[in-house]
């Protein structure tokens, strides 16, 4: 079992199995599910350097032990791969659209303390990133999408009627759109490292009662 790869505790894979299972059809997902590129994107929305933000999300132990497993989005990737395939999409990374969130040129180094560099480095490129915060009045999301059969992953700006806009911290956020859920879309949300923790435990159970 594995339901808390994606969205930790949260009822992501149940959810989709449920609906696939009793007849509906998954036409679109939007995710957000990465706890630490959330956590970073929030921090930056807040006011924080780039850098920093990702200097504080690796200090509290929210990335991979290789930082630029996040950055890449090649975490988030395969997240998106698991979800596209248990909605029945026979998804490949090949067919994923995957803009990364950092460009290469801020990933030349060894070491977690080399990233640091190079993203303090090229801190004006970031800080371009900001002006349309405040003109536009939006966020940004890192988030992964299947749409038609077509799936992508990138920074995208979230405007204030988004269901995504008021995601906080490293919340985890999934959109489900269906058949049955066509007007309104599903969302489930939610973080927390306890609540990940629970969701291994309760796998384990639901192994133990079968």
């Amino acid at each position: 079992m594995f339901e808390s790869n994606n969205g930790a505790e949260l009822p992501v894979i149940s959810t989709i199995n449920n609906l696939v299972h009793t007849g509906d059809k998954i036409v679109g997902i939007d995710a957000v599910v990465s706890e630490s590129l959330n956590f970073i994107i929030n921090e930056f929305n807040e006011g924080a350097f780039f850098a920093e933000a990702v200097k504080l999300a690796i200090d509290q132990g929210f990335t991979e032990s290789d930082p630029e497993i996040d950055l890449n989005g090649m975490d988030v990737l395969r997240k998106l791969l698991v979800l596209c395939r248990e909605a029945k999409y026979n998804s490949e990374i090949e067919d994923v659209n995957h803009f990364p969130m950092i460009l290469d040129f801020c990933l030349h180094g060894q070491t977690p303390e080399d990233l640091l560099n190079d993203l303090k480095a090229n801190n004006g490129y970031f800080e371009n990133w900001r002006l349309p915060l405040k003109e536009k009045k939006i966020r940004y999301g890192y988030i992964a999408s299947i749409r038609n059969g077509k799936a992508s992953i990138g920074l995208k700006e979230v405007k204030l009627d988004h269901p995504f806009y008021n995601i906080h911290g490293k919340d985890n956020v999934i959109s489900l759109s269906a058949k049955w859920y066509d007007a309104q879309p599903l969302i489930i949300k939610g973080a927390g490292a306890e609540i990940a923790a629970s969701g291994i435990f309760g796998d384990i159970i639901r192994i133990c009662s079968n």
